[in-house]
């Protein structure tokens, strides 16, 4: 049958049309203008049916349209075949005219081998929409039916529901297919489609499918029970913010050999609207998804004009079970990274399944990427975790990334999870909560050139690692913090290009390196602790030392320590596990110990100034250092100040070995097998002993081939030696009467002076009876060399060496005569004889406490004044013997200056008082 061909204007067939085996409708337009519109049902279950025009419809005003297709072949072709034809199905058009006069349903159902073929197809059309009325448009494949769209001209596009009011649905089962070489839009122009795929049915398409296109459109398609869905791109939610969404379940298959954009921002048309928002899903609930490549939130900018419009997409992915690959890149937002005006944001969520990423990956600004199941991760190129965008991974197992970096501003958290990095390097902010992280290769933190601090923070679970590198990059700065939990690594340093600097903090768990820890290589680097262990140098090999001021004369290494432990050791007990401060540059340790911690410090050898022009300090107020070997300037200058705490090296204590050294023993307690100050050629060392223990279980050297200077101040200290040295080199020992106090040595071996021996008092000196003082109580002991000092002969007597106040000094009748001294600190101490008449001492503190005379006096109980004078020392004797014989007289003194003169004299109202001055 041949419908007539109209010669002019619009053509509408009414009624139904029935057409069986060997039946043939052919329609041929005459007029490229017109169309035809089809209002009646078809039943078609044989033959053929061919519409050859511009455009043809299947429409009503209102009710319902049925075309069974159950057999035989459907085709809608255009007449020259150069412009592709539209044939749309269901729609509220009649004779050019939109007519809504109530809701409408068109049906077309195609099942049992029956094919149909279109340039272009439409199921569901409205241009004029009305608000309160529906348009339903449904297609149901089943049977192998098969269609084909865009067979000639190379197809354009075609719609699953295109309007307002729209609503359509394309079923797709029981090994139905579909071919496309056109574009496919599921839901376009406000209007909603859906396209249901399942019962091994298949949708292919060399071209792009688009779901949700432009302003309130809304497209959804689920893939189910063995289905395959297999088309060159997708596009989601391009410029519509409703919920489009694309469902594989079951044993699906989605193939896409192009670009996959997941809420698509839009900006396609020639006049956009002033800002557009897209908006895709992609939810992976089982079978198997393959894409070129993936986009999760497009942002995107469009100049017309003067004019610049705006379009955020935001996207979406969920795999819940199944399998997702990406075989290029994956891009989680896009768009300006510098502002918020057109990024797109998206989030991935892995919660079961396995993914494989093949390209690289990025996560942009407010973008997010949670893994949180599933039995593999594995993200094979480089994965950046840019400004704003985090990286959460909160679980499962197999989670690998060959490189993860992470940028300034970007943030990354582990929890719960077992995940393998093969390199990273990380400018921006990550936290280990628990689970393991495994870095196969070296790591930078702090690794761009940004002025953006970087954090890593270990808060519970093993952190292993190659190489960790804090502070990396010029002008950068990093910091490891460890809460809890264990950091492995091979090597640790901080601060390594120009202004980079470093730090690592401890407060709790540990953190151990297999080699050594290097605290400023080059620039600055910082190491504090208050709880927690740092445990260095577990594989025995040559570089296990922890090091501050590493390498460069310019860099500067600081611990602040006032909890937890430090172990510097080797499991293979070798002697070069060691703690270097200052190796080339200047290296300060400050050791105490919080209330209610414990600070511990345990290595082989403790080194201050390691290298020539380098400088280490050590202030110990408090914890234990202990060790086999210290050396106070092993080769540079070596500084240790120990006020509280202990020291214990079973070996050797070294004070300035082929460098130069200064120990200061003020508190705690030191002790060693060995104590050598200055031991090399060259070497200068110096050691001052104003108060705590030292404790020389062998040898105590003062001087070997080198230089050495010991002082011994006050009596609020021990010291014991079993061997005590003191050679003719120009070493020194001195020992200090301060404030009344005075510490001998106990030596319990053999004592062997042949250098300068001295004894001296700063702040006082109260006589015994036998006016002498034993400075080294020795069972056994050689001395020679000797020296007296302004106050003291010395002498050995018996195996002890004793000091006795030079007679010299005190005249025979010393109730009248007395002694005094200005220490270096100015206080001038005076000691005398009795006074007969007590006022008078008062008289004289009076005196000397007056305003104008800048002093300060006071009574002591052994009958002596303590006067505080601003500058100058001298000893004085001042003859009292008539003063003292004068009772009840008034009293007058007159103050006479001090000055380097050598003698003066002051006029006493009732005696003489004779002044020897002698400049020190």
């Amino acid at each position: 049958m041949i419908l007539p061909t109209p010669v002019s204007g619009n053509q509408i067939y009414n009624g139904d049309i029935s057409l069986a085996d060997g039946g043939s409708i052919v329609f041929t337009q005459g007029n490229d203008s017109t169309f035809n519109s089809f209002t009646g049902n078809l039943t078609m279950t044989g033959g053929t049916f061919t519409i050859n025009q511009k455009r043809a419809l299947v429409a009503a005003s209102s009710g319902t349209t049925t075309w069974d297709i159950s057999g035989g072949t459907f085709a809608y072709t255009h007449s020259d075949g150069t412009k592709n034809g539209t044939f749309r199905f269901g729609t509220a058009w009649k004779n050019n005219t939109p007519t809504w006069t109530g809701d409408y349903t068109a049906t077309l159902n195609l099942s049992n081998n029956a094919s149909f073929s279109a340039d272009r197809f439409i199921l569901g059309f409205s241009d004029y929409g009305v608000a309160d009325k529906t348009l339903t448009a449904n297609m149901n494949m089943s049977g192998s039916a098969s269609v084909t769209l865009g067979a000639s001209a190379g197809g354009e596009y075609s719609h699953i529901g295109s309007g307002l009011g729209v609503v359509a649905t394309l079923t797709m089962t029981e090994d139905s297919t579909l071919t496309a070489s056109g574009r496919l839009l599921v839901g376009s122009r406000a209007g909603k489609g859906n396209l249901n795929m399942n019962g091994n049915s298949k949708l292919t398409s060399t071209n792009q499918l688009t779901i949700g296109d432009e302003a309130s459109s809304l497209g959804t398609v689920t893939l189910s029970d063995n289905a395959q869905l297999t088309v060159s791109q997708i596009r989601m939610g391009s410029g519509s913010t409703e919920n489009n969404v694309l469902n594989v379940n079951g044993n699906a298959t989605l193939t896409v050999s192009g670009a996959v954009i997941l809420g698509d921002g839009g900006l396609t048309s020639a006049t956009p609207p002033a800002s557009m928002n897209g908006n895709g899903t992609l939810n992976i609930g089982g079978g198997t998804a393959t894409l070129g490549s993936l986009t999760i939130g497009y942002g995107v900018s469009k100049l017309v004009g003067e004019d610049t419009y705006i379009g955020k997409g935001t996207g979406s992915v969920n795999l819940t079970s199944g399998s997702l690959t990406v075989n290029g890149t994956v891009m989680v937002g896009t768009g300006d990274l510098s502002t918020s005006i057109y990024t797109g944001t998206g989030t991935l969520t892995q919660s079961g399944g396995t993914l494989t990423i093949a390209g690289d990956a990025g996560i942009r600004k407010g973008s997010t990427v949670t893994l949180s199941g599933g039995t593999k991760s594995e993200w094979k190129k480089t994965t950046n975790v840019w400004a704003g965008g985090t990286l959460n991974v909160t679980g499962g197992s197999g989670i690998t990334f060959n490189t993860l970096a992470v940028h300034p501003e970007g943030m990354v958290n582990f929890s719960n999870a077992t995940v393998v990095i093969n390199s990273g390097s990380w400018a921006g902010n990550v936290v280990l909560n628990s689970g393991t992280v495994t870095m196969k290769n070296d790591f930078g933190i702090a690794s761009s050139n940004t002025e953006t601090m970087a954090v890593t923070t270990v808060k519970g679970g093993t952190f292993n690692c190659a190489q960790i590198q804090v502070g990396f990059a010029e002008n950068t700065h990093g910091k490891l913090v460890v809460e809890g939990g264990n950091v492995i690594a091979t090597y640790l340093q901080t601060g390594r290009y120009n202004n980079a600097v470093g730090y690592i903090e401890i407060s709790g768990g540990e953190l151990e390196t297999k080699q050594g820890v290097r605290i400023a290589r080059n620039t600055e680097g910082y190491l504090t602790m208050s709880g927690g262990k740092l445990k260095v140098g577990t594989d025995g090999s040559s570089e296990n030392a922890l090091i501050l001021g590493y390498e460069g004369t310019g860099s500067y290494g600081q611990l602040d320590m006032t909890g937890g432990t430090i172990e510097v050791t080797t499991n293979s007990g070798t002697s070069n596990a060691s703690i270097l401060i200052g190796s080339a540059g200047q290296g300060v340790a400050n050791i105490g110990q919080a209330e209610g911690s414990t600070t511990l410090v345990q290595t082989n050898t403790f080194i201050l100034g390691n290298n020539k022009g380098a400088n280490g300090t050590m202030n110990l107020t408090g914890g234990t250092v202990t060790g086999k070997n210290m050396y106070v300037g092993y080769k540079g200058t070596g500084t240790a100040t120990i006020s509280a705490g202990t020291v214990h090296f079973t070996n050797d204590l070294y004070t300035g070995r082929e460098g130069t050294g200064t120990l200061n023993i003020e508190g705690g307690d030191v002790s060693g097998a060995y104590f050598c100050i200055g031991y090399a050629d060259g070497a200068s060392g110096t050691v001052n002993v104003t108060g705590g223990t030292l404790n020389v279980m062998e040898n105590l050297r003062v001087g070997l081939n080198g230089t050495g200077t010991m002082t011994v101040s006050g009596g609020a200290t021990s010291i014991t030696t079993k061997n005590l040295y003191l050679p003719d080199n120009g070493s020194s020992l001195t020992f200090v009467m301060d404030d009344n106090q005075f510490t001998p040595i106990t030596v319990t071996g053999t004592t062997e002076l042949y250098g300068t021996l001295t004894a001296d008092f700063g702040g006082g000196l109260q006589f015994t009876k036998d006016e002498s003082l034993t400075l080294i109580k020795s069972t056994s002991s050689t001395a020679s060399g000797l020296t007296d000092s302004d106050y003291f002969t010395v002498s050995k007597s018996g195996s002890n060496i004793v000091a006795t106040v030079r007679t010299d000094l005190l005249p025979d009748d010393r109730s009248n005569r007395g002694v005094a001294e200005i220490s270096a600190d100015n206080v001038f101490t005076f000691y005398t004889g009795l006074w007969e008449d007590p006022d008078l001492l008062d008289l004289f503190v009076t005196w000397l406490n007056d305003a104008n005379k800048n002093l300060n006096a006071q009574a002591v109980d052994l009958g002596g004044v303590l006067v505080q004078v601003p500058t100058n020392s001298f000893y004085a004797l001042w003859d009292f013997s008539e003063f003292n014989t004068a009772t009840g007289a008034n009293v007058v003194f007159s103050q006479t200056p001090i000055v380097p003169e050598p003698a003066s004299w002051m006029l006493l109202l009732l005696g003489l008082c004779v002044l020897r001055r002698k400049r020190r």
